[in-house]
């Protein structure tokens, strides 16, 4: 899931009510209260790249006159399936 920045915080929501697994790409912001909840929370991460030679901006931030997020692109493996906080290490 890549979602838009300002949604990262109720997608981390939704993935913790579902109980689901997911793979997040996020950047590398360590100020952000949602880049805390990936760090502590997951067992596995995996730096990506920076975002200028990992992503393509859209069409809405070429209208928008907008860049893309600075830094470094990180994705992130969540795991909130029952029982499955053990062995998530083990899969990414």
């Amino acid at each position: 899931i890549h979602p838009p920045i300002p949604l990262l915080p109720a997608v981390l929501k939704k993935i913790r009510e579902e109980q689901i697994e997911a793979m997040i790409i996020a950047p590398l912001w360590p100020g952000q209260i949602w880049y805390t909840e990936l760090v502590n929370e997951n067992a596995q991460s995996l730096m990506l790249g920076w975002s200028n030679e990992i992503l393509e901006p859209g069409t809405s931030l070429i209208k928008k006159n907008l860049k893309l997020p600075a830094g470094r692109i990180c994705c992130f493996l969540m795991d909130r399936r029952p029982g499955k906080e053990d062995d998530s290490q083990e899969r990414f």
